[in-house]
């Protein structure tokens, strides 16, 4: 799969449950994928910020989310790149979901009357599961879903033409790597 791009206009988050076309199918348990494209070729007068498509899909337990549920386990990118084969610096980047909000509605979001409750319920979980090893944490309730993301909005230095290893991790599962290639026109 390639991306030409002769505009900077790849701007579209999907946080999404459902099927996303772009998505690998996953049905294993535990398991993180990751689908971009190998080759994007670019008009090297568009560098400043060049769109890198992404797209996750996750299938883990919830026993998994909440043994690793620590901020170091969130959604996390890793890219090299792959000017030296002897280089093993990963940098690696946070991936937060983006919040759009609508000003003009002027809604205030009040605590749930429940939320000490929730709060406690939700640290006794932790506290459940911090002891389960991995194997033990392949079995319960699970949750799926796809996300779509552009990287470049995530790095923090400019993808320069040549080749980029990438993967993604989350709660202490890591996805397949990927390379990809940039190349200016």
């Amino acid at each position: 799969m390639s991306l030409m791009l002769f505009h900077n206009n790849w701007n579209n988050y999907i946080w999404d449950e459902n099927e996303n076309a772009c998505c690998n199918k996953i049905s294993e348990v535990n398991k993180i994928s990751i689908n971009l494209p190998s080759k994007i070729y670019v008009n090297n007068n568009i560098v400043q910020q060049m769109p890198v498509p992404i797209c996750i899909s996750y299938y883990i337990t919830e026993k998994r989310i909440y043994k690793y549920s620590e901020k170091k386990y969130e959604l996390t990118l890793y890219i090299k790149q792959q000017l030296d084969e002897k280089k093993t610096e990963w940098l690696k980047y946070p991936v937060e979901k983006k919040e759009f909000i609508d000003y003009s509605m002027q809604e205030i979001t009040a605590l749930s009357p429940d939320f000490e409750a929730e709060e406690n319920e939700r640290n006794m979980l932790i506290k459940q599961y911090k002891s389960l090893s991995d194997r033990e944490l392949n079995d319960g309730y699970v949750y799926g879903g796809n996300i779509t993301f552009n990287i470049s909005d995530y790095i923090n230095f400019p993808l320069e033409q040549g080749k980029y290893e990438i993967f993604i991790t989350r709660n202490n599962i890591e996805s397949e790597h990927k390379i990809i290639q940039v190349i200016y026109m």
